[in-house]
């Protein structure tokens, strides 16, 4: 936890000194714990989907395909439900490595089923295997607006994300996506010329906010 701590003081250091953070941000973070409100550079801290969203965009090409085997299903009273596979049944695919395998310490190495089928990690092991040590699973549209190029199949009624990562959804989604991801490299592009520029109460920053932290639904 101190090194996390850490990281966040000299990550908020580094855009504080290039003028995308204020001073008072940073002694905020060196003051004791309070009940005060969230800074409003926190106010997303609380969703673990945007959370994890800005963990993609950092990780990315860091990216892992989850294989699962066919879904199975219990009877509970009112109908059925899904239960999650056997960990060892779960295969993990990096784009350039092929087969990776999750690392015995890994918080993931038990898991018997991910949301999106997709995972980012900070680092790759070699040992007697090809080991994942540090991993988390992605929300779907979080890969769809940072992982790399979109490409929309409208006949197969695919979407690809970086020439790897596919989807299967309508076109009319793709290029949703697509006019997004226009509009936000457009406002990054406006606060780097300008790091002064608020974008407090920006319809494009609110409808990412509210695809990330809803992934859609």
């Amino acid at each position: 936890m101190e090194g996390v701590l850490a990281g966040r003081r000299q990550l908020a250091g580094i855009l504080q000194a290039l003028g995308f953070v204020d001073g008072g941000y940073l002694a905020r973070l060196d003051a004791p714990p309070s009940r005060d409100p969230p800074h409003a550079l926190d106010a997303a801290a609380a969703s673990a989907r945007v959370v994890k969203a800005a963990l993609a965009a950092g990780l990315y090409p860091n990216l892992l395909r989850v294989d699962a085997p066919p879904p199975k299903f219990q009877r509970v009273h009112g109908g059925t439900a899904q239960i999650d596979a056997d960990p060892a049944e779960l295969r993990f695919h990096d784009r350039s490595r092929g087969r990776v395998f999750l690392h015995p310490s890994s918080c993931n190495f038990g898991a018997g089923r991910f949301p999106s089928g997709w995972l980012v990690y900070s680092d790759i092991v070699r040992t007697s295997k090809v080991f994942v040590r540090a991993s988390s699973a992605v929300p779907a549209y979080a890969i769809l607006l940072f992982a790399g190029e979109l490409s929309v199949d409208h006949v197969a009624g695919t979407l690809t994300a970086g020439g790897w990562a596919r989807f299967k959804a309508p076109a009319r989604i793709g290029v949703l996506v697509r006019d997004l991801r226009a509009a936000v490299a457009s406002l990054l592009a406006a606060k780097i010329a300008d790091p002064g520029l608020s974008l407090a109460g920006s319809p494009v920053v609110e409808a990412l906010h509210s695809l990330l932290a809803s992934d859609g639904f």
